[in-house]
């Protein structure tokens, strides 16, 4: 799912902020030996046709690799300012990467 633009907008950025909240369950409680990932990982790719994309899980299951890319993470216990946060970082990084790229 994707839409056409390369500016991230605010109902692309509100579906992908849902997904984000979906994912909260998937990661695992807080590990006291700190041995086990608490967190699930995501990424936020803006393709060369302009669509944004949420891909979650193992990056090397992704396979769509073109465009830019920014990356953040979901713990279980992120509030929506905690996943809001982690979703803008995101969304600056592939930004910043398209702007490097066009520079």
């Amino acid at each position: 799912m994707g839409s056409k633009q390369t500016e991230c907008d605010a109902g692309t950025r509100a579906w992908m902020l849902d997904d984000l909240k979906g994912l909260r369950p998937y990661a695992e409680p807080e590990d006291p030996d700190g041995r086990e990932e608490t967190w699930v990982d995501f990424r936020v790719r803006l393709d060369p046709e302009g669509n944004w994309h949420l891909h979650t899980g193992d990056a090397s299951y992704d396979t769509d690799h073109r465009g830019y890319i920014g990356c953040g993470s979901v713990a279980r216990e992120d509030d929506e300012d905690a996943l809001r946060a982690s979703l803008e970082e995101a969304i600056e990084q592939a930004l910043d990467a398209r702007a490097e790229r066009e520079a």
